[in-house]
């Protein structure tokens, strides 16, 4: 196991170098001058020059990559054109919401994906059965379709201006004053009402968070599903399980064989899924209100706010290197052939 973190953790530095730069790169072809925008409409020529040159814009392209380089390692990402405060302070409050939603929202999708899709998969080709895949096959087709953002706002009028039994969709805690709530522990409301034993605001966040996690779970759940239906289908039909079944085995121990050798592939999808959540949460976060990484990305491309822009963008790759880490990892405990190439290779 040492070994093979060890040599995982070797390629995270080259990557995070590769990332750094493209993201440095592409800031400097989007287009406008940040100079200009920190100035505003009433700049003059000399106060051009002299931002310029404090912000070192002044110097070749690797010199200023090779500074952003050494802030970036020491934690400094610069401050944020629109707000002025650190880019670091700022993604330390909203990146916990993110967090915590698409957590919440590929818990969702995991529980609704597996049991749905064990279920379609050893339910009989006839009556129910054909009537769930049916439903299940319409059902991905239709969720594929529909932009999350638009399943959100439907959501607000059902639950919200139509039957009035969830809260409105303006944050994590509707109907108390951001400023009167101090930053706790995690940055994230329903567990630091939690920890103030504030249940009555503890569940009006629990509420709040209904509707946008319920929005992931119906648009991105048949990604979970349908692996899971394939594989698990795969496996029950192989020629272990049937002999299996042929020689007498209990059928909690063919079912557990079932999902062991279909999780792989289940794990791989949910890991991707949730890398790929932190960026599909945009859109939901800005219907409602919520707050964290997607919605302060939307207002920082608006903004061309290009510190927060790079910052954000690092963050989103050490997210998804991350999960792909920790992916490999569990690969590594569940598929003994891992294991085995390691040993081999070592």
């Amino acid at each position: 196991m040492r070994k093979f973190l060890l040599r995982r953790f070797a390629f995270l530095i080259p990557q995070l170098f590769v990332v750094s730069f493209l993201a440095f790169l592409l800031i400097k072809l989007l287009p406008g001058d940040p100079v200009l925008i920190i100035l505003g409409p009433l700049r003059t020529q000399e106060g051009v020059i002299r931002e310029t040159k404090r912000l070192g814009l002044d110097k070749p392209f690797f010199v200023q990559y090779g500074r952003y380089v050494e802030r970036t390692v020491q934690g400094d990402f610069g401050n944020s054109i629109v707000t002025k405060q650190p880019v670091i302070e700022e993604l330390g409050r909203r990146v916990p919401a993110t967090l915590w939603l698409i957590t919440l929202g590929l818990v969702a999708c995991v529980v609704i994906g597996i049991g749905v899709g064990y279920v379609a998969a050893l339910a009989p080709p006839t009556g129910w059965g054909t009537w769930l895949n049916k439903s299940i096959i319409g059902y991905g087709f239709l969720a594929g379709a529909l932009p999350d953002f638009w399943v959100g706002l439907i959501l607000v009028f059902i639950f919200f201006a139509t039957l009035g039994i969830l809260p409105a969709p303006i944050g994590q805690l509707p109907g108390y004053i951001p400023s009167l709530l101090p930053d706790g522990p995690t940055n994230i409301d329903l567990l630091d009402t939690l920890i103030k034993g504030d249940f009555g605001q503890a569940g009006t966040a629990f509420r709040a968070s209904i509707m946008p996690v319920v929005t992931l779970a119906i648009v991105y759940a048949p990604v979970v599903l349908k692996i899971t239906a394939v594989t698990t289908t795969e496996v029950f039909n192989s020629q272990y399980v049937t002999g299996a079944r042929a020689v007498g085995v209990r059928r909690r121990t063919i079912t557990r064989y079932i999902m062991r050798n279909a999780l792989l592939p289940i794990v791989t999808t949910s890991g991707v899924l949730y890398a790929f959540l932190l960026g599909g949460a945009v859109l939901v976060e800005t219907v409602f209100s919520w707050g964290g990484f997607g919605q302060y990305t939307v207002d920082a491309v608006n903004a061309l706010d290009f510190n927060v822009i790079q910052g954000m963008m690092l963050v989103a790759a050490v997210f998804t290197i991350v999960v792909y880490l920790l992916i490999d990892i569990i690969h590594y405990f569940v598929d003994p052939r891992i294991r085995v190439s390691t040993v081999g290779s070592s």
